[in-house]
């Protein structure tokens, strides 16, 4: 799934270089006004002079990304338990 540039996301958590990206999607369920959230996670590393991202991770990334996730997780969890206009 590609992300739009129009948009940002609401919440962006970095663990050295990997990041997850929080973003919201409002849409409608049985007449209510719903919210969804999507996380993306990329690694970013230099290549050259060019920074990338990637999606693929070695060994020791993999305690940064479930940290990242964790977080990601956590911030959903507890906006979603604040706002009950919300649906996940």
């Amino acid at each position: 799934m590609t992300q739009q540039n129009t948009t940002k996301p609401v919440r962006t958590i970095r663990c050295a270089n990997v990041t997850a990206s929080v973003w919201r999607a409002k849409g409608k369920k049985n007449g209510r006004t719903t919210v969804r959230h999507t996380v993306r996670i990329q690694k970013r590393y230099r290549r050259g002079d060019e920074y990338e991202n990637t999606d693929y991770y070695f060994p020791d990334d993999l305690p940064k990304l479930a940290m990242v996730a964790q977080e990601a997780f956590r911030f959903i969890t507890l906006k979603e338990n604040t706002n009950s206009e919300e649906v996940a």
